[in-house]
């Protein structure tokens, strides 16, 4: 598979060589980024824009900032579900949390929807690629690498929502996987996660889990 932590200078290389030059050549602040594995030139970027969209959701704690605010409920801060019909689950946003890389300025989680799916975002409150400098640039791509060795399998795609094509405001890549594999290697690398991932697919469950492309 792609190995991301070799191709993460790459991959910040042509973000400031080309493909933000493209976007700023276009005035586009509201994409939708795609990066999947290519057998011949090692990963692919695909960029669609155009579309009318109407995120990002607004919270009044952002759920990917750990350190402002309590932690904030699961069915609450993903679902949309009010505070007085919560109570399902005690599982909130910390609880997804995995790792860190680079002292502690990116993180990553599993999926707060239990998609077969991770992601990775700076601890930093950052809202787009452009608002990034090259070093952390480079430290974004290297944390996708660091998750997607750590799991030690295959990735499917990897996406970047920019602007209104956005969910969650907090900027954050998600890293998609076949779910058996995933879930296989949640539970062989991530032992103490796995339990987490399973009350989070059973919440899923009950408050109608969608589908990736729906989503």
């Amino acid at each position: 598979h792609v190995d991301f932590w070799s191709s993460a200078l790459t991959c910040t290389t042509f973000f400031n060589s080309g493909f933000l030059s493209f976007v700023r050549s276009k005035g586009l602040m509201d994409y939708h980024l795609q990066v999947t594995p290519d057998s011949q030139l090692g990963f692919r970027m695909t960029v669609q824009y155009g579309e009318e969209r109407y995120g990002p959701a607004r919270y009044a704690n952002c759920l990917s900032c750990l350190d402002q605010g309590p932690p904030c409920s699961i069915e609450v801060g993903v679902y949309g579900v009010g505070p007085a019909s919560a109570g399902r689950s005690c599982l909130t946003n910390a609880d997804t949390k995995v790792g860190q890389t680079h002292e502690g300025r990116f993180n990553w989680f599993i999926d707060g929807k239990a998609r077969p799916m991770a992601v990775v975002c700076p601890a930093r409150h950052s809202e787009h690629l452009s608002d990034m400098a090259t070093g952390e640039l480079l430290e974004f791509w290297e944390s996708v690498g660091v998750l997607i060795r750590t799991l030690g399998i295959s990735f499917h795609e990897i996406i970047v929502n920019q602007g209104t094509y956005r969910n969650l405001a907090h900027l954050h890549a998600k890293i998609w996987f076949a779910e058996e594999e995933f879930m296989e290697a949640l539970r062989a690398r991530l032992p103490q996660k796995f339990p987490v991932w399973e009350e989070l697919d059973a919440l899923y469950a009950v408050l109608d889990k969608p589908q990736p492309a729906a989503v």
